[in-house]
């Protein structure tokens, strides 16, 4: 039940396993050869399925609307420390960036600056640069 719904919606064991604190291999193990999980941690699971359920209907359900989506705060599930969401450029950024990119594949920081301003330009950014701005990569 569970494997089937993760690979409908294309969802990685690794969210299961960021959300719900539980070991990987364990994970793998119990939706695909069936060994067995302990109370608690099955618990997990099917709370994490519960969730995802709701949340997934509740996207379909705002689609067109253009909302947001507000996230679960998971207060019941012991927690990992959970990654940032993959930010995606958009077309006429990725245009910019690819260009940039055949001219210098090693811009320098003033220049990678430059076309975080250019980037945020075309995609109606404000104040906050969707690359993070001057400042934002240390180092680089």
């Amino acid at each position: 039940m569970v494997k089937s719904y993760l690979q409908q919606h294309n969802i990685p064991q690794r969210e299961v396993v960021d959300t719900t604190g539980l070991n990987q291999s364990h994970l793998s193990q119990h939706l695909n050869k069936g060994t067995p999980m302990k109370t608690q941690k099955r618990a997990a699971l099917y709370t994490w399925y519960v969730r995802k359920q709701r949340e997934v209907a509740q996207q379909f359900t705002h689609a067109g609307q253009g909302g947001l989506i507000e996230e679960p705060t998971g207060d019941e599930l012991p927690t990992k420390k959970g990654r940032r969401n993959r930010f995606k450029w958009g077309p006429a950024s990725q245009q910019i960036l690819f260009q940039a990119y055949e001219r210098q594949k090693n811009p320098s920081k003033e220049e990678r600056e430059t076309l975080v301003e250019e980037c945020n330009r075309w995609s109606g950014g404000g104040g906050g640069a969707a690359w993070g701005g001057a400042g934002a990569r240390p180092g680089r």
